[in-house]
């Protein structure tokens, strides 16, 4: 299966996401897939898309603030339960 290749700035030019939210969620494994080759970090648009879709939808800022507070619980208990 052949997957179409894109630069950090091409995934901040056609996605919601900027350059250093990228880079952050690189570092903290909170976002996209990405690929690795030598120095230079690629994504696979589908991966991209993958991520995007599986973001939780909200009607109000309130209603995303419960979602995010319930994330985190989950996610903190996944790492507890990890050890």
């Amino acid at each position: 299966m052949e997957h179409q290749l894109i630069t950090e700035k091409q995934v901040a030019q056609r996605f919601p996401f900027s350059k250093s939210w990228l880079q952050k969620a690189r570092m903290t494994g909170t976002g996209p897939e990405y690929i690795k080759i030598r120095a230079r970090v690629f994504y696979k648009i589908d991966a991209v898309e993958e991520y995007l879709s599986a973001q939780p939808t909200c009607n109000s800022t309130a209603e995303y603030d419960t979602n995010q507070k319930a994330r985190l619980r989950n996610k903190a208990s996944a790492t507890q339960g990890a050890h």
